[in-house]
């Protein structure tokens, strides 16, 4: 329960990030490498 709960979280947090970056960054392609990066961080 606890493990796929974590799992959730940072897959929650994989999206709020993607979404801000989106927001701020209208580039698809600087998105998709900001997004790519903070997707290692959280993972990690």
């Amino acid at each position: 329960m606890l493990v796929s709960n974590l799992r959730w979280e940072k897959e929650q947090l994989k999206k709020r990030s993607c979404d801000l970056i989106e927001t701020y960054l209208p580039q698809p392609y600087a998105d998709k490498i900001l997004c790519y990066l903070i997707n290692i961080l959280i993972i990690t």
